[in-house]
């Protein structure tokens, strides 16, 4: 068996078979040998060959075939964690595909009745992590709608303050910049494409008398050049 902290599992299941059978290893009882004898005809007709052949000796002993098979048991039935090996290697590693679908579904039958408080365990311990992601996700939730609305709210103030910075612009300047040809008249500019319209510097602002629309340097670009708010 591989080492580290994913072979916790399967020793677990080596101390399980120790401790719980009155000094009779549960592997050698009557209700577990057909898993062995099982387990034994899948390696003759699938495993000819392969490593698990090679060491067929170990991976055959009986207490071996009862702690990969707990493994196989702990993992179908939703146990996530550090301590188990991953899905995979209980899907392509020989030793474990051994076990196929109907054993696997036997092995639960056994697992459920020999020790029924592990699968309870695992259930109430699944829901404790199901309701903290829940709550986690909600709070992420939570977060990003926060985010998202001062977001929003900075960009609007963003928006304002660019507003204001563009209207405040000397509309004379504004006036060169669109090519307007004006003419002074007192206090005031008129253009000299159309004598309706009237530039107040003091005011900074414009009237179109004739078609009486006026406002700052951005209706002045608006009314010029004919666009939107957005492209003025």
């Amino acid at each position: 068996e591989g080492v580290g902290i994913e072979s916790f599992v399967h020793e677990y299941g080596h101390a399980l078979e120790y401790g719980v059978g009155n000094g009779h290893l549960i592997s050698m009882r009557g209700d577990f040998q057909p898993m062995i004898a099982r387990y034994g005809e899948s390696l003759s007709l699938l495993g000819k060959g392969s490593y698990v052949a090679d060491k067929a000796e170990y991976y055959t002993t009986p207490t071996e075939v009862f702690a990969r098979a707990f493994e196989l048991y702990v993992s179908d039935i939703g146990f996530q964690s550090p301590l188990l090996k991953s899905k995979e290697i209980y899907t392509t590693k020989m030793e474990y595909t051994l076990f196929d679908e109907e054993m696997r579904k036997d092995l639960q039958v056994y697992f459920d009745n020999t020790f029924p408080q592990i699968k309870k365990n695992i259930e109430n311990l699944r829901e404790k992590e199901d309701k903290k992601e829940t709550k986690r996700s909600s709070k992420e939730s939570l977060i990003q709608k926060e985010q998202k609305r001062r977001s929003v709210r900075r960009t609007h103030k963003e928006r304002e303050e660019a507003w204001q910075k563009a209207n405040s612009k000397s509309i004379l300047d504004v006036a060169a910049s669109l090519g307007m040809g004006l003419e002074r008249s007192g206090g005031s500019y008129t253009w000299s494409e159309h004598d309706s319209f009237v530039i107040t510097p003091k005011r900074n602002s414009f009237y179109w008398n004739s078609r009486q629309v006026g406002g700052g340097p951005i209706q002045m670009v608006q009314a010029v050049k004919e666009c939107s708010l957005a492209q003025a």
